[in-house]
């Protein structure tokens, strides 16, 4: 007797993820506000990163991180910190379309966000671990390459009986980019846009000044306002610099020499820095070919074999910079000693460059630039360089707490401070 065979159970059909989007779409009406709907589907590099100081209800930070044609993204209540320490806040909120991620400007009053949104940083990243089954398992580590934040960071879920899922910590890795948060806050220090170099009070105050499609418009009557794109060219223009003046570069250059003093200067107007023991040396970019100049003007170029292909890969191709050729001891400090075996070397290796200064850019004459401003535009050319490092170093400084940083260098048995 033939027996039946039982019909075959069909796989259940299996959920259906929502589309890219629904969440941010569904909470918006497009019919009234100015914000994306979200029409591109990709960066050029496909690992945008950025984050939007955003002034709405409250005072946030919005990290964002580009995957799969969205950014993913996070609020961080406090904003990022750069101590490893410190464990940020970040919760995870609506995935956003790329386009937000080049957003400055003023959110219409009675609209979703309203208020006033800065683009604080911007750049790349990279995942260190791979990202979906990083997010998944709630533990992502990756790179930022940018002109604020860099180095290694980490996303972690938290979990308890209290944990909606929602809540993640942003925790600083310890590595060359760390800073202790009483010695550096990034969100204090830093308080500008990286677009338009603009505080959040002025971005707020410009309220004839709103976004839609993707970009600034003005509205009708208001005054015309010119507005960039972000991006490598717009970040690492000297143009938008206050004081900067369209010139043809020099072939020299006479650096401004130092004086003693001693005992610091006092006050916030001041910054501080290390005074490293090396040689002072000019550089001066012509077409991206670097040449190496002293003090006095003499041409050292073929002294420094190692440090040229890294000041050849800046991205700008004319600049006049300024810095102290070191060499590093075990301790990574710089020891004069050592830099002059290091000339009576054949190899002539090891040599570490810390810039501190650009006075000429892209066409620009910047000594009119304020201290501060030109430093701020030399450290986003070295950041948007991560393949530059170990060779060249960015010269930071500290504002104000001139004795402090004084007694900082003789503890360390440093040389001394330039204020």
């Amino acid at each position: 007797m033939a027996k039946k065979r039982a019909p075959s159970k069909r796989p259940a059909n299996p959920p259906r993820a929502d589309p890219p989007l629904t969440e941010y779409r569904r909470k918006r009406d497009f019919a009234r506000t100015p914000e994306p709907s979200g029409d591109a589907n990709a960066s050029p590099t496909g690992r945008l990163y950025s984050i939007q100081k955003h002034r709405a209800r409250s005072l946030h930070y919005d990290l964002r991180l580009e995957l799969d044609g969205v950014l993913l993204s996070w609020a961080i209540p406090k904003g990022p910190s750069l101590d490893p320490t410190v464990k940020s806040l970040a919760v995870r909120t609506e995935d956003h379309p790329i386009e937000y991620g080049e957003f400055e400007g003023v959110i219409p009053p009675g609209e979703y966000g309203a208020g006033a949104v800065m683009l604080w940083d911007t750049g790349e990243w990279e995942p260190i671990n791979e990202p979906h089954r990083a997010l998944e398992k709630g533990d992502l580590k990756f790179r930022i390459y940018a002109e604020k934040l860099g180095g290694s960071w980490a996303l972690v879920r938290m979990s308890g009986a209290r944990s909606t899922g929602r809540d993640w910590l942003l925790i600083k890795k310890k590595d060359d980019a760390a800073r202790p948060r009483a010695e550096f806050n990034v969100c204090n220090e830093q308080p500008r846009s990286v677009l338009t170099e603009r505080t959040i009070d002025e971005i707020a105050a410009d309220a004839d000044t709103t976004w839609t499609g993707g970009h600034a418009v003005s509205a009708p009557g208001a005054r015309p306002r010119a507005t960039r794109r972000p991006g490598r060219t717009s970040r690492l223009d000297p143009s938008p610099l206050p004081g900067a003046i369209p010139a043809t570069q020099p072939r020299g250059f006479k650096p401004q020499l130092a004086e003693t003093a001693k005992t610091p200067p006092r006050g916030d107007d001041w910054l501080h820095e290390v005074k490293y023991d090396g040689y002072r040396l000019i550089c001066v970019l012509d077409d991206h070919t670097p040449r190496l100049l002293t003090r006095n003007g003499h041409d050292w170029t073929d002294r420094f074999h190692n440090l040229l292909p890294a000041l050849a890969r800046l991205p700008v191709g004319a600049a006049i910079l300024d810095g102290e050729v070191a060499v590093l001891d075990h301790a990574g400090v710089p020891d004069f000693g050592a830099l002059q075996s290091a000339f009576r070397r054949r190899d002539r290796a090891g040599f570490v460059y810390y810039l501190f200064d650009v006075m000429h850019a892209a066409g620009h004459d910047l000594s009119g630039v304020p201290l501060i401003e030109r430093k701020s535009y030399l450290e986003r050319l070295l950041r948007a360089t991560p393949e530059a490092s170990p060779a060249l170093h960015f010269s930071d400084h500290i504002r104000g707490k001139g004795p402090t940083v004084a007694a900082e260098a003789a503890r360390h048995a440093m040389e001394g401070n330039v204020s």
